[in-house]
Parts: C-alpha cells; structure tokens; sequence
C-alpha cells in the first residue's frame, strides 16, 4: 500500500505550543491550491512508478489547519489528485480539523461532497481545562470541542481521533483524571496524546525563558505519564505507538504507514515524502513554495538515504509501535550484519527491563523503555 499526505499551511492564529509551519496568510488560498495542483501533476508520474503496482489506500490532510479550507477547495484538491493517480482502492481519508470550524453548515457541505469522502476525522481538543486553553491560546474553549466531537458525528463521520495534550504547566493527577473522563466520555475510536513539549521560537518557550510558566518536573511527567496510559486502557483504548491510542480496529491506517517505512507520498510546503529508499522534503516556506511551481519547477529536495540511514529509521520508527522490530524482517530487509549489529547493541547497551520479546519473538519497548525511548535508540543506531 501507500499513502498521500497534503499539507494545508493556513492558521488563523499561532498556538503557543506550536512549531509546525503554518502562516496566517489566507489570501494566499488560491495561489497555494493552484501551486499544490501543479505539484500534484508534476510529482505523480513519479511516484507512480516508484509504488509501481502498490494501491494507494491513504490519504491525509494535514496541517496547519485543513479546515482553513472551504469543503470545496479541499475536493478541488482531491479532483486533482484522482485526475493523476488511482484512488479507488482509497480506505481511510483523514482531515484535521479545529473545534471551533466544525459548524453545522461546514461538516453538512464536507458529507455531502460529490468526489472527496472524509471518513475519519482528527479534531485538535488538545485539553478540556479552558485556563490551559487560553494559555496554549486556542480559539475555542472546553464546551466548543464536544460540542464539535458530537456535531460530527450526528452528520455520520463516526471513525474520530482527539488529540489531548498532558503534563501541562500545574498540571496534577486529577487534572489530567479530568481530561481524561471528557474525553474518554466522547468515546473517539482514536486519541493522540503527546506529552507538552517546549520548542525552541515557541511562544510557549518565550514564556519558560520570562519565567511567566513554570515546566512540570521529569518525575511529574513520568507519573503522569502512566497514569495516561493506564486510565486509557481500562477504558478499552490500546497504545499501538508511544502516543497513539485506539479502539480495536482503529488504528490510524496512515499514520501507520510512518512507522513501518510503507512509500507515501507529502505534497504541499514542509511536507516530506519517503519512496524508492529516498526521503524528499518540500520548503517550510509558502511564497517559496509557490514561486518554485510558478516556474514549472518541482520543489521537493531528496536526501538519498544511504543503507545505514535507512537501518537507523527502521529500528527508530519499529520501536515506536507496540509491534516492536521482527528481528527475521531486519534481517531479511538489511541483512546479517545489520540484524547481528543490533542483537549485539541489544543485549550489551540495553537494560533488559526497557524491553522485552514478544510471543512472536519480535522485540519491543517496555513502558519504562518508553520514557527513555530516544536514549534506547541512541544505543541502537549504527553510527
């Protein structure tokens, strides 16, 4: 199989979290579609040829903030991309989406869309605490996001993923037991939950330095952080990757593409793509972006990954999941002296309670593995 990403680079306003590329600029709408349709003519021939006979079964509308965009820009995008490639073996098309655009008349013109059928939607909740929301400076508050979570799906787009941000500044046990409840009582078949974190040019991060917000301490993530994922799996939610969370079933099918090396294909500014043993990557810069498809030219930039890169992906991306690395498919995949490089790193770097051997044999992450993921992959890259 393989996926499509689209890259909708439009934000009316900057979370204080956020450093993904976004701009405010809207009255670049049309330009950017325009730029985008000629991507897709430009780059599709050969992504065509690189998946050969592989269907594409996933498509991503990502952001920035997809909803941005009218329901008919979005299926204006899609038209394009169907024109250029075959989607009729499509299963999951994903949107991400903000509270606070999903009125009624928006999410009754997206389900009724002649071509483009979003059946899986990603709504940015992030929290239910609406102190915590004005600090991250979201435009809607608590009572707006179920609303939107419940709107959705009395318009029958059932298959939901929220996002929930944790270990926010203050935060305490009972305050996430809070978030948790709301958002579990929505019952989303998805939920992302990414521990806050505090980069650099951030607004956020402005504010740690001006000593305004105070971070939470490790240990406090760490209690945190378990009790995040025991309360998620009692309630019938699975963690099949470090901050992924699912109904069975509902695992997010182009998200999953990331974690197991399947070829996809970003198409808009700052999207990466991944096929032919290449990683590509478009300009985190719109105007740039646009200028270069103006002048018929294609704006992604390979990186040609050479055999030990594509290893090191491999064990980072694998260990991730809850599937952990079959060890039979590295070895098939890289060969004996990849696979007997990590046995060894394995069994000489790693405490052997940060992980453990499936029934399948394939090698996971335990819980307190997890916590200290990137040091684990440290150890286990070939450098």
């Amino acid at each position: 199989m393989a996926g499509i990403y689209i890259h909708i680079p439009f934000c009316s306003s900057k979370c204080a979290y956020c450093d993904f590329y976004s701009v405010p600029a809207l009255e670049f709408k049309a330009d950017y579609i325009k730029a985008l349709k000629k991507e897709i003519r430009l780059r599709m021939p050969e992504f065509r040829d690189a998946i050969k006979n592989e269907p594409v079964k996933t498509i991503y509308f990502g952001g920035g903030t997809p909803s941005a965009l009218s329901p008919k820009e979005l299926q204006e995008i899609y038209t394009e991309l169907a024109n250029s490639i075959d989607l009729s073996n499509v299963a999951e098309i994903t949107m991400e989406a903000n509270p606070d655009d999903l009125t009624d008349e928006y999410i009754k013109e997206l389900t009724s869309l002649d071509t483009l059928h979003v059946n899986r939607m990603s709504i940015g909740t992030q929290t239910f605490n609406d102190t915590m929301l004005k600090l991250f400076r979201r435009r809607h508050n608590a009572e707006a996001a179920t609303e939107a979570v419940e709107r959705v799906k009395r318009h029958g787009i059932t298959n939901i993923s929220l996002d929930l941000i944790y270990a926010y500044p203050e935060e305490t046990t009972e305050t996430l037991s809070e978030d948790i409840e709301k958002l579990t009582s929505l019952r989303p078949t998805h939920i992302s939950a990414y521990q806050l974190t505090y980069e650099p040019g951030t607004t956020l991060t402005k504010l740690v330095k001006d000593g305004k917000v105070k971070p939470l301490a490790e240990n406090e993530c760490v209690t945190l952080y378990h009790q995040l994922v025991n309360t998620l799996e009692q309630a019938g939610y699975a963690q099949y990757e470090i901050s992924n969370f699912s109904l069975p079933g509902y695992e997010s099918k182009h998200n999953s593409s990331y974690w197991d090396m399947t070829p996809y294909l970003g198409l808009g500014p700052s999207a990466h793509s991944f096929y032919s043993n290449d990683r590509m990557h478009n300009p985190a810069a719109l105007t740039k972006y646009i200028k270069l498809l103006n002048d018929d030219k294609i704006p992604a930039e390979a990186e040609g990954l050479t055999k030990h890169e594509l290893y090191n992906d491999f064990i980072i991306t694998s260990l991730r999941t809850r599937r952990g690395i079959d060890t039979e498919e590295l070895r098939k995949r890289f060969g004996n002296t990849f696979h007997d490089y990590f046995m060894s790193q394995l069994q000489s770097r790693i405490q052997p309670k940060l992980y453990e051997r499936c029934d399948d044999g394939a090698i996971r992450l335990t819980q307190e593995g997890i916590l200290v993921s990137d040091s684990v992959f440290t150890e286990l890259i070939w450098v």
